[in-house]
């Protein structure tokens, strides 16, 4: 279940239990096609990611820990929003409102404790204020060194995600996790955009394809608009962080935002499946029967498709490779169909229909392209990867029905 604790940076709360779309999706919701009997257990051990198995155990060591780093908050344009608090030394805290003159700043400075749990896992965050009046903690990496605790520190609700026995988990072992509501609405609310039962949350992260210790963690907060009969994105925020930095984190509001479409010549494709590279999906089963108000995630259970996993064999070949790409901001025709917001620092957040199939599924999706190079391919070229997480959702109905987690490497356009 998603407790939906993910906040944004003007609401600090996370919404009270019982509320909204991802509440419904505990409570169930319409018949589904599929037997709760034949999906209330996870899939085989090779390739399960149920809690307990070895794929769980390599998440949790690769998602735990203490991480560094910095959040920004785009409204539904993608434009940064200005961090709406300053601390003044002497003065305390004071609303970015009532300093017309102070300089903008978009970039908190954040922490975050990452645990596992005997029933998933828990996500602890704080992030300083920016500080004026003071050169010592001016000069400091936020919090004076996080050292003068609440007076500088906002934290936020605890987000415990990923929980529950009995089904297969959307993770992967490099740290990588989708989280969120499993039912779309799809009517419009009475209230408006910001009331808490017509946002539902999807928190999704993606680690680093050339370094384990560097990942991203983008919120994204997805309504039905009434005019457009459309799901968009109300807001988003992106987190980049690094495990164990004892440097001061830097800022990226300002840096290029990416470009999800290959170049001229190039083609973004799914990278073979390795030892150290997955491309995984989950299809979510609904039971035939509504089980009643009260089931947990309305009947409904994750597995992951058989031979997900792959190894090499014994001639050093990969096994499984499949093409063809993952994401889909990446089609040309994404941004005519859906909302995609190109974001600082290497990500993208899209909420809209899959060009693919514009009238049946809605996606959401993001994904992080770090720019770097990281191992050399079978013709000795320098490889570039991208990760990407997408759940796509039945338009009619809302339900999830697959998740994706994965990523892509750029190639030449005629090798594919």
């Amino acid at each position: 279940r998603f407790d939906r604790g993910a906040t944004s940076t003007s609401r600090l709360r996370a919404p009270p239990p019982g509320r909204g779309a991802a509440a419904s999706a505990e409570r169930g919701g319409t018949v589904g096609t599929e037997r709760p009997s034949d999906h209330d257990a996870p899939s085989s051990p090779v390739d399960s990611t149920a809690h307990g198995t070895p794929r769980w155990r390599e998440f949790t060591l690769a998602f735990a820990g203490g991480w560094r780093g910095r959040s920004v908050e785009f409204d539904a344009s993608g434009v940064a929003r200005d961090i709406p608090i300053r601390y003044v030394h002497g003065v305390g805290r004071v609303p970015r409102a009532n300093m017309p003159f102070a300089d903008e700043d978009f970039d908190w400075v954040t922490r975050c404790e990452c645990v596992s749990t005997d029933d998933g896992v828990r996500i602890d965050a704080s992030r300083a204020m920016p500080e004026i009046g003071n050169e010592d903690a001016i000069s400091s990496c936020g919090a004076a060194e996080w050292n003068d605790g609440d007076e500088l520190v906002i934290a936020d609700e605890t987000v415990r995600i990923l929980r529950g026995a009995g089904e297969d988990k959307t993770i992967l072992p490099d740290g990588s996790f989708s989280a969120g509501a499993r039912t779309l609405p799809t009517r419009p609310c009475a209230t408006n955009d910001d009331a808490d039962g017509c946002v539902t949350v999807v928190h999704q992260c993606l680690a680093d394809p050339s370094d384990p210790n560097r990942r991203v963690r983008i919120v994204q907060r997805v309504t039905f608009d009434a005019a457009t009969g459309e799901h968009r994105c109300v807001s988003c925020d992106a987190w980049l962080e690094r495990r164990g930095a004892h440097t001061c984190p830097r800022s990226f509001s300002g840096a290029p935002r990416v470009d999800t479409i290959a170049p001229n010549g190039k083609a973004w494709v799914r990278s073979p499946s390795s030892p150290s590279s997955y491309s995984v999906s989950w299809r979510l089963a609904w039971p035939v029967v509504d089980p009643g108000l009260d089931t947990k995630d309305g009947g409904s259970t994750f597995r992951v498709d058989e031979g997900a996993f792959f190894g090499r064999g014994e001639d050093g070949a990969v096994e499984g490779a499949v093409e063809g790409a993952v994401s889909v901001a990446g089609n040309p025709a994404a941004n005519g169909v859906g909302q995609l917001l190109r974001l600082p620092g290497g990500m993208w957040a899209y909420c809209g229909a899959d060009p693919a199939a514009p009238n049946d599924s809605v996606t959401i999706e993001c994904g992080y392209d770090p720019g770097s190079t990281n191992g050399v391919d079978e013709r000795g070229d320098r490889t570039r990867e991208r990760a990407v997480a997408s759940r796509s959702y039945d338009r009619a109905t809302g339900r999830l029905v697959r998740v994706t987690l994965g990523r892509e490497r750029l190639v030449d356009a005629a090798r594919g």
